[in-house]
Formats: C-alpha cells, structure tokens, sequence
C-alpha cells in the first residue's frame, strides 16, 4: 500500500475556494480504482493549515490517479490558494 500525505497552506481570504474546489475532487479520488481512503483534515490549532491523507493500493493506482481532471485542475490553481508551498510526503506502508 502506498501512503501520501500532504500538507496545504491555504490564505484565509482563499480558503473557501479551496474548499469548494477539494470537495468533487474528494468524492471523486474516492471512486477510483485502488483508493482506500482519501481524507482531508484542518489542524485545530492552526486555522488553514489542512492536510489530506490518501491510502493506495499500488503505485499505478496513483499514477491514474494523477490525470483526474478535478486534480489537475486543483494543482494548476494551488498556488493561488497557497500561503507556501504544499509538503507532500509518499511512502510504502507494510501489510
């Protein structure tokens, strides 16, 4: 299985888009072949700072994953959304 978790720094004046925008793309991933959880998640202690965290079941999984539209589109509007850069950490988790 294959684990990715990414941290968002999202701009208080965009956070609403962002949302708006992650809302299909949730529902989305979640039909996709080989996804077993895809979850995103707001630290309480630090107001848009949000992470997703996503459960694959293979690498390739994710790689059709990557040419959904709804994310593609998520990833071309990110920076504006964005009061730094997102931190994504991929790894393999044992059965």
């Amino acid at each position: 299985m294959k684990v990715i978790n990414i941290s968002f720094y999202i701009k208080e004046t965009k956070r609403n888009e962002f949302l708006k925008a992650m809302a299909p793309l949730i529902a989305s991933a979640r039909q996709e072949k080989g996804c077993q959880r895809y979850d995103l998640y707001e630290n309480i202690e630090q107001k848009n700072n949000f992470s997703m965290i996503e459960h694959w079941e293979s690498q390739e999984d994710i790689e059709q994953h990557n040419q959904n539209p709804l994310l593609l589109s998520l990833f071309e509007h990110l920076s504006a959304y964005s009061e730094k850069k997102a931190k994504i950490t991929v790894f393999d988790k044992g059965e």
